[in-house]
């Protein structure tokens, strides 16, 4: 149990939230398998998490339908990802969201560089 505490802990260091937009979880609390959607709730609102991104939207939707819990994923390019968590543990829903992040921040950093890369330097704002 401390092995799986001790490789959550790893990956979730790994995390940025900066690709990230918004995110909902949703879920029927009287429902079996929602612990793993619980606990990512709290693995996200962490202050070290809020910390890579304060302008993420987190919101939580407690429902009593008997519905599957899901975690839905809004990125800043506009990409919506859902994960149905019921029948998934902690630290695979945790390595999902830090592969996708991390694909999303590389994309990120690498287009900002891009971008700054072509300017020319020393020709911006000078005037003839």
């Amino acid at each position: 149990m401390k092995a799986k505490g001790v490789a959550i802990n790893f990956f979730t260091k790994h995390i940025t939230l900066k690709p990230v937009k918004q995110i909902k979880f949703s879920f029927d609390p009287y429902k079996n398998g929602v612990r793993s959607i619980r606990e990512m709730m709290c693995i996200v609102n962490s202050p070290k998490m809020i910390k890579t991104n304060q302008n993420v939207v987190t919101k939580v939707d407690i429902k009593s339908d008997r519905s599957s819990p899901q975690m839905k994923l809004d990125f800043s390019d506009g990409q919506t990802v859902i994960f149905k968590t019921e029948n998934l543990s902690t630290m695979t829903i945790v390595q999902k969201f830090a592969k996708l992040c991390r694909e999303r921040a590389e994309k990120v950093t690498i287009g900002e560089s891009a971008i700054f890369a072509s300017a020319k330097p020393g020709k911006l704002g000078k005037k003839k």
